[in-house]
């Protein structure tokens, strides 16, 4: 058999005999499993089913008199309940013997060293010694649940869910060496982790597994671990796991880390282990069907091919970086890592994933991609290697709400514990800290120099600012804090930004906040989507996500440059140049700018970040209609509706706006309406044709009939419509005095 470590070789899975044999049944009670056989209680019939892992054969089924309840098995005799009577049946030759009656039904029976302890509807347990039948003890205890409770030899001890109280807990009753049971205890969290309804025990018997997930030592219920979701069954390969999820089967080590998978044709209701097998079990009301599995040959998942993101017109759910030189752009949608380099310019190979995750943060003291996902469970890429699988980290108790890179350690949120739990892992994915009665955030944002993390307090209401402070040196929570106004003054509002000082903090909604005391010490002119600070220059993305703004140190705005076509912009320090991100009409793009060495493309004085007119030298960036496109570049100065070519062949003035409205050819149809229409200008023989109705898209660039009045902000077409198609959208309005409009022009048939 192989010995299953955290260096477990993994192969070829092979499944057979599936469908291996088939019992008449009816309704099944209860299962019991011990080193080399299993045991299926039915009632009508009522009998005891056997099936051997070991010869992997059916034995001869044990019929039984009566209907029964519950049942337990040591050796070659069972212990079985009949609603109210317990008896003795000797498995070799049906034989049944009296043990006593309960004044309740019996619902389960736990058999430890000589003692049997038979729990009763009500609570109450009997133990009895198994040698002559005698009652050693009888013990009530009101909350404690008969269903899923499991006995250890080891530890003296039998564990069992709390019911008919809430919350439910895990709780250890123990037992002295007469039998008897000399009091319980439950575990430190009184209902902090999910509910569950069976238990399970490892190999060494130094652990108890839940059908929630959740791991705990079995010496004093202190937590020790997750499987990173619920289960429906569970088996153990020495101190092993097996997990079954639905149809598929998980194979862990014993620091609960994935080592294969495999996925079955059926969800089965029971699973078991015998030296390197696993069997699986499918009852129904006519039969079990029974298949086995070679353990040894669990696979890990692979992804799937890596995507080319050249020309591909996606949106990134997650953008982070190394901040060195590598932009990671997450699409859940694709399964994708997309990496671009900031000094080759460039996509370096995809990465691809195996499912979309929740949360993402980069780690540059491990070099990692970390991923978090909702079951609870964290992954990482690994940087350093030019081609990285996806590496199983840790376990969250329930699902991640946060993660963080938080210097040497990962910081990550879930919602177990009261109110939710904070945590610190180490570069082993070692749990170094945890602390309930914590907040979450629906971001998070690390502060290298104060060494806190900050966020808004998103499930609490007054909303507020808070953080909690990591020791560098040991990962371990060092205190914690919040802002002196509790829901007055300060705004909550996405993204908070700290500077490159470590000083301030920068919200959604502009204010300057310190980053000690949490006191708003200034605020910007607007609000704003994304910033950052690059060498002390703080430059930002205001709140519609277009205009790139650039700040004194005083906060007072310097100067500021509306992005074209783009629904969503970030900007980023990294490695102290700043990294344009834009979501544009066609994918994102990636621009890089020293800011003290901004590059001229036109040689014209103006740097491109500033630049009306990019490709084309216009050092007076003249722009007759506000449109942010220099007059050289733009076919339309008085952006009339009239392209200055036609104006100027037709001896129209292209910064005249007022001429549209004029009739060359007196026909009664105005210049603009002509052009719009495909009828000629200057020909009163050529008319503009009615339409009925009109339909328009916006996705095939500017249509025609449509206008920015001059004096007007300009509109243009954007990514980001209904349906993640694209829309007319009007400039920023920045001031008062600015105004925003569009014209519409068409001729109609009004019949």
């Amino acid at each position: 058999m192989p010995r299953f470590t955290q260096q477990l070789s993994i192969g070829a899975l092979l499944l057979s005999s599936l469908l291996f044999s088939t019992y008449a049944t009816a309704l099944h009670v209860s299962t019991k499993i011990d080193s080399t056989s299993v045991y299926f209680l039915f009632s009508a019939p009522n009998k005891i089913a056997r099936y051997d892992m070991a010869t992997q054969s059916q034995a001869e089924d044990i019929s039984l008199t009566k209907v029964p309840t519950a049942f337990a098995i040591r050796g070659n005799k069972a212990y079985v309940a009949f609603h109210r009577e317990l008896r003795e049946i000797d498995l070799t030759t049906g034989n049944s013997q009296f043990i006593r009656n309960a004044s309740n039904d019996i619902t389960s029976i736990i058999l430890l060293n000589n003692q049997l302890y038979a729990t009763e509807t009500t609570g109450t347990i009997y133990v009895i010694d198994i040698n002559d039948f005698s009652l050693t003890q009888s013990s009530s205890v009101s909350y404690r649940g008969a269903g899923g409770s499991v006995g250890s030899v080891l530890n003296n001890a039998i564990y069992s869910r709390s019911t008919g109280i809430s919350p439910s807990d895990i709780e250890k009753m123990s037992i002295d060496s007469a039998g008897k049971i000399t009091g319980s205890v439950d575990s430190p969290y009184h209902g902090d982790y999910p509910n569950a309804t069976q238990l399970y025990l490892n190999a060494s018997q130094s652990r108890i597994y839940d059908n929630a997930g959740i791991v705990y030592f079995a010496a004093d219920l202190t937590y020790a671990g997750s499987l990173a979701g619920a289960i429906d069954a569970m088996t153990f390969i020495g101190d092993n796991p097996v997990v079954l999820r639905n149809t598929k089967l998980t194979l862990l080590n014993s620091s609960h880390l994935e080592q294969g998978f495999f996925t079955l044709t059926e969800k089965p209701d029971v699973i078991a282990a015998h030296d390197d097998k696993i069997f699986t079990f499918k009852i129904s009301a006519s039969s079990v069907q029974t298949g086995s599995i070679d353990a040894s040959g669990f696979d890990l998942p692979l992804p799937g091919e890596a995507i080319d993101p050249v020309g591909l017109n996606y949106s990134p759910d997650f953008i982070v970086h190394d901040d060195n030189n590598i932009v990671y752009l997450i699409d859940r949608e694709s399964l994708s890592v997309f990496r671009w380099s900031v000094t080759e310019k460039k996509y370096l190979p995809t990465w691809p994933l195996l499912a979309p995750p929740n949360r993402v943060t980069y780690s540059t003291a491990h070099n990692r991609l970390y991923l978090g996902y909702n079951t609870g469970k964290l992954s990482y890429l690994a940087a350093d290697q030019a081609a990285p699988t996806e590496v199983h980290f840790a376990n969250l108790p329930t699902g991640t709400l946060g993660l963080l890179a938080t210097g040497n350690y990962v910081f990550a949120v879930d919602g177990s514990g009261a109110w939710a739990t904070h945590y610190t892992f180490d570069i082993n994915g070692t749990i170094v800290a945890s602390e309930d009665w914590s907040y979450v955030g629906r971001e998070y944002v690390w502060n290298p120099l104060a060494h806190r993390v900050y966020l808004h307090r998103d499930d609490t209401s007054p909303n507020d600012i808070v953080w909690r402070e990591i020791n560098p040196n040991d990962g371990t929570f060092v205190t914690e804090g919040e802002s002196p106004y509790h829901g007055d003054t300060l705004i909550t509002r996405y993204p908070l930004v700290v500077s490159n000082d470590g000083e301030y903090l920068l919200n959604g909604a502009g204010q300057i906040v310190d980053a000690r005391n949490i006191t708003v010490l200034n605020a910007l002119s607007n609000e704003i989507s994304s910033g950052t600070w690059v060498n002390n220059q703080l430059i930002t993305i205001d709140a519609s996500k277009k205009t790139l703004q650039f700040w004194n140190t005083n906060f007072s705005l310097e100067s500021q440059f509306v992005l074209p076509d783009t629904s969503n912009t970030n900007v980023f320090n990294i490695n102290q140049l700043l990294v344009v991100v834009k979501q544009t009409s066609s994918g994102p793009e990636v621009s890089t700018f020293d800011l003290a060495n901004l590059p001229d493309a036109d040689a014209d004085g103006v740097h491109d970040l500033k630049d009306n007119c990019v490709q084309v030298a216009n050092n007076d960036q003249a722009d007759f209609d506000h449109d942010f496109v220099g007059d050289l570049c733009d076919s339309d100065d008085d952006n009339d509706g009239l392209p200055d070519e036609i104006e100027i062949s037709l001896g129209l003035n292209p910064a005249n706006a007022s001429d549209a409205d004029g009739d060359l050819d007196n026909d009664t149809y105005s210049n603009r309406v002509e052009y719009l229409l495909g009828s000629g200008l200057n020909n009163n023989q050529s008319l503009p044709t009615a339409i009925n109705s009109y339909q328009e898209n916006f996705e095939n660039g500017w249509p025609k009939g449509f206008y920015s009045p001059s004096g007007t902000l300009a509109w243009t077409v954007q990514a980001g419509g209904y349906e993640s198609g694209f829309s007319l959208r009007s400039a920023p309005v920045n001031s008062s005095s600015a105004s925003s409009e569009v014209s519409f022009t068409a001729l109609f048939d009004a019949t």
